[in-house]
């Protein structure tokens, strides 16, 4: 058990419940562009998921391989999956086309590269321990299955992780909120759309947003997820539009 894990079973036996206890419906949503090598596997990692009452909205920013077709041949199989799509226009564009579907009381972003525990969505909403946390954000750890890219330290990793939870717990702003993000859809339709103008950045607008708006932001333990760093372009990564609005 996770030191974050013992502190959410205190704060039951005091009486203070997370938000895991009253059992949110929560909505996954998943943007991607050209990430044909990868998302099957990560929407694998979320139906194995020990927490059973989410969906997902997987949503295809306009890709050039067969990103789409892939996404659409996991769905048929899965009533859960909501599967969308839209011309190239950016991921903010993507997670809004995602919101605008997602029905559950909370919703949790996360990149088409990262494969989830089965514990990922149970620890994220034990992040919410009050009424004034806004957002959870959490860490994933760099693996990759091509031997020719070395990995980052875990030493590193870890190191990051922690660096981002003290910021967290002294009310400073990380500068880089994580890689998978959960926020209460309320909150969400109180601080409005995400930024569709930048190219990169949107989740940190996103959580600054959050932390305008007069909500904490919580950090969740490190290692909730792993990122297949494999094949990676920058292209690929960050769902740059075609063409400038």
């Amino acid at each position: 058990m996770s030191w974050y894990e013992v502190g959410a079973a205190v704060r039951r036996r005091r009486g203070v419940p997370t938000l895991l206890d009253m059992w949110p419906t929560v909505s996954i949503i998943v943007p991607a562009f050209n990430e044909a090598a990868r998302i099957e596997n990560s929407v694998r990692s979320i139906q194995l998921t020990s927490y059973d009452r989410y969906e997902v909205v997987l949503v295809d920013d306009g890709s050039t391989d067969n990103t789409f077709e892939l996404m659409k041949g996991v769905a048929a199989a899965d009533l859960r999956i909501k599967v969308l799509s839209q011309a190239n226009a950016g991921t903010g564009a993507a997670l809004n086309l995602g919101l605008r579907h997602a029905s559950g009381e909370v919703v949790v972003f996360m990149d088409a590269d990262l494969v989830l525990s089965r514990n990922t969505v149970k620890r994220m909403l034990q992040g919410f321990a009050d009424e004034n946390t806004g957002a959870v954000c959490g860490d994933a750890r760099p693996a990759t299955s091509d031997p020719e890219r070395p990995r980052i330290p875990s030493s590193l990793s870890r190191g990051a992780g922690l660096l981002r939870r003290a910021l967290a717990v002294s009310g400073c702003l990380p500068a880089r909120p994580g890689n998978i993000r959960a926020v209460s859809k309320a909150v969400l339709e109180e601080i409005g759309p995400l930024p569709e103008d930048l190219l990169v950045g949107g989740d940190r607008e996103l959580i600054r947003r959050v932390r305008r708006a007069g909500y904490r932001v919580a950090s969740a333990p490190r290692d909730l997820a792993y990122a297949d760093t494999s094949a990676t372009t920058a292209g690929d990564r960050f769902h740059r539009p075609r063409t400038r609005r």
